[in-house]
């Protein structure tokens, strides 16, 4: 159920699931996370439900953001516990990152395909959980949220450990001349980071971009674990939107005990 699992810190718990050992029918089988899909709601909550129990974490002590590809983040306090956990109308509406100095308080992203990326900054008692596709990626979410908890919750670079989940990887992820174009608002150059294969589609490596962005901050490589799972790869173990349109998602989450 829990795919990977993230134990860099003895008081964090942290990973993501697969797609197995829930209650969802198809298309969404079996354990879908997201309520905003065409799904049996009851089977969503039974799917959360089942993962909080074994996170040993009440659902009703989860943050859902509602994701829309933004670049916005917020921070969140047990006043916010529950949020968009068994309804999506009171989650965190156009948020893509969450994080919280918290205990007990799990935040949680979905995902199919995006890229979730997981914070802890230990010497600040933060942790984070922040979602990227290509949109957020052009929109630089990670490099501003990584900066906010710099400048502004005095977070050192060398303290910020990172987890990047299951997410499509670039040879699966091709993209038209639209999207690239979009990527020159990147503050740096990207251009290693696309393999053209033709005059109209150029593979790009969103994972390495975003890497690129943590590293120029100032996190040492080796505080960033990368799953390098691609969801399109392994249709038995993930949902993948490029796979297939009608689909469940993921759910990467992060807990301080």
């Amino acid at each position: 159920m829990i795919k990977v699992e993230w134990k860099i810190h003895p008081n964090i718990n942290a990973g993501t699931t697969d797609r197995t050992g829930g209650f969802s029918k198809e298309p969404f089988d079996t354990l879908n996370m997201a309520l905003y899909l065409n799904d049996d709601e009851n089977s969503v909550i039974r799917n959360r439900e089942k993962l909080a129990l074994q996170v040993d974490i009440p659902l009703s002590q989860w943050v859902f953001p509602k994701l829309t590809h933004s670049d916005r983040w917020i921070k969140v306090t047990a006043a916010d516990a529950g949020k968009g956990a068994f309804d999506e109308q009171n989650s965190l509406y156009g948020y893509d990152a969450v994080y919280t100095s918290e205990t007990n308080l799990a935040l949680a992203v979905g995902h199919a395909d995006c890229i979730p990326i997981l914070f802890n900054c230990p010497s600040r008692h933060l942790i984070g959980a922040l979602h990227t596709g290509w949109q957020g990626t052009v929109k630089q979410i990670t490099d501003k949220f990584v900066k906010h908890w710099i400048d502004e919750e005095q977070c050192d670079p060398a303290d910020i450990y990172v987890y990047i989940g299951p997410a499509i990887r670039k040879h699966n992820f091709i993209v038209k001349q639209d999207v690239i174009n979009q990527t020159k608002l990147i503050n740096f150059d990207v251009t290693s980071y696309l393999t053209v294969i033709d005059n109209e589609h150029t593979q790009m490596d969103l994972v390495g971009i975003n890497i690129a962005m943590m590293l120029k901050l100032g996190i040492p490589r080796e505080n960033i674990t990368d799953t390098q799972l691609c969801t399109y790869d392994h249709p038995d173990d993930f949902f993948s939107y490029r796979r297939s349109k009608v689909t469940g998602r993921q759910l990467s989450f992060i807990v301080q005990t």
